[in-house]
């Protein structure tokens, strides 16, 4: 069980580690898809209508890939940072988060979170 301020530290401490984590998902995701426009600029005028193809395609799969990356990171370190209901283990995030904050109770057990 957390006291009312030890709830509200983790809370808080979880709230600048997800903001962090979003931002660099936003900052790579932009950088990279600028990147991939120039590069792709410069594969349509220096190669055949089939090489550029197959380069397109290839960019926007890794684009993909890394962007899907730093989605599933993010959600990872949403649900790691995240404070525990200490009955259920469940993680406290979004809604749950709102009700334990209101009620100090689980809504998924109805276990004592705060005290």
């Amino acid at each position: 069980m957390f006291t009312r301020d030890e709830f509200n530290n983790i809370k808080s401490i979880s709230r600048r580690t997800v903001k962090r984590y979003s931002f660099i998902l936003a900052f790579t995701s932009v950088v990279l898809g600028l990147c991939s426009l120039w590069f792709l600029k410069w594969v349509d005028l220096n190669f055949t209508s089939t090489v550029r193809i197959v380069i397109a395609l290839s960019t926007f799969l890794i684009f993909l890939i890394v962007v899907g990356l730093l989605v599933i990171k993010l959600k990872h370190v949403t649900k790691l940072s995240s404070p525990k209901c200490p009955h259920c283990g469940i993680s406290l995030i979004g809604d749950s988060l709102r009700i334990v904050s209101a009620t100090s109770r689980c809504d998924s057990c109805g276990g004592q979170v705060i005290g």
